[in-house]
C-alpha cells in the first residue's frame, strides 16, 4: 500500500490479544513519487475478504481509490485455526484493526462500494468510469435467484423428509461422487435451518460448470461451491 502514498501516513491501529496496541503506517517506496498521483479503481465481489478488504478500506477511506463491485463479507479479523475433529475447524480471532480516519472496524460489515454492480460486470463499469464516461449503476444490487439445481438443493435441505433429500442426491449427484457429496450435504442438512438460520444472499455462475452460493447465517457468510460435469450433475461440492 506504500506505493500509493507519497509520504508516511498512519493507516490504522492494530489490537492483538494479550499485546499492546500497534499503529500501522505506510512505508513509501521510490515509485511512490509517481504512483501516489495515479487514480485507482478497485474491483470487489463477495469473494473479496481478509487482507484484500483491509487493503481496499484503507485506500478508500483516505480517498485514494474508487471501489466498484459488490459489498464484501467483512472477514477482517486475523484468526488462528485449530483442528477440533475430522470435520470441524475452529477459527479463533485474535487481532482487529481499526482505521485511523474514523476508528472503523470491518469485521461483519465489509466494504461498501462507491458504485454497486455485479462482480462479472465490474471490469466493464470500471473501464467506462476510467474513461470519464457516464455510468449508470444502482445504489444496491438485487439477489440472484440462481438456477433450478440450487433451488432444488435448498428445497431438499429445508425438507423434513429424508426421501426428498435422498431423491435430490440420486437425481443431481454424479454416481462417482455420491459418497463425498452426500456426506457433505448430510452434515450441512443437520444444521441448515435449526441452528444457522441459513438463506441464500447471492449466486455466482463462475463458469458453465461451476456455481458458487453465498449463504447468510447467524454467524456470518458461508460459501458453497458446486462443480458439475458436462451432464449437469454435481461431481464436487465444497463449503467454507
Amino acid at each position: 500500500i506504500g506505493y500509493f502514498f507519497k509520504e508516511k501516513k498512519k493507516l490504522a491501529t492494530s489490537y492483538q490479544w494479550g499485546k499492546p496496541s500497534e499503529e500501522i503506517w505506510t512505508v513509501p517506496k521510490v515509485q511512490s513519487q509517481k504512483l501516489s498521483d495515479t487514480e485507482l479503481i478497485i474491483l470487489t465481489s463477495q469473494s473479496t475478504f481478509s487482507a484484500a478488504e483491509i487493503f481496499t478500506q484503507r485506500l478508500q477511506k483516505h480517498n485514494r481509490a474508487i471501489v466498484i463491485g459488490e459489498k464484501t463479507p467483512g472477514a477482517a479479523h486475523r484468526t488462528a485455526t485449530y483442528l477440533m475433529s475430522d470435520i470441524f475447524l475452529l477459527n479463533w480471532p485474535y487481532e482487529e484493526s481499526k482505521h485511523a480516519k474514523d476508528n472503523h472496524d470491518l469485521e461483519g460489515v465489509g466494504i461498501i462500494p462507491n458504485y454497486y454492480t455485479h462482480y462479472n460486470k465490474a471490469k466493464k463499469v470500471a473501464i467506462r468510469f476510467a474513461k470519464k464516461r457516464k455510468i449508470k449503476v444502482p445504489k444496491s444490487i438485487s439477489v440472484q435467484s440462481g438456477n433450478k439445481l440450487t433451488n432444488r438443493m435448498i428445497k431438499a435441505l429445508n425438507s423434513e423428509s429424508d426421501k426428498a433429500f435422498q431423491n435430490f442426491i440420486i437425481t443431481h449427484v454424479s454416481p462417482n461422487s455420491l459418497n463425498q457429496v452426500s456426506k457433505t450435504l448430510s452434515i450441512l442438512k443437520t444444521v441448515w435451518n435449526s441452528n444457522l438460520n441459513s438463506k441464500i444472499v447471492n449466486t455466482h455462475h463462475v463458469s458453465d460448470n461451476t456455481i458458487r452460493l453465498f449463504i447468510e447465517t447467524n454467524y456470518g457468510i458461508r460459501q458453497i461451491k458446486f462443480i458439475l460435469n458436462d451432464g449437469g450433475k454435481i461431481v464436487k461440492l465444497m463449503t467454507r
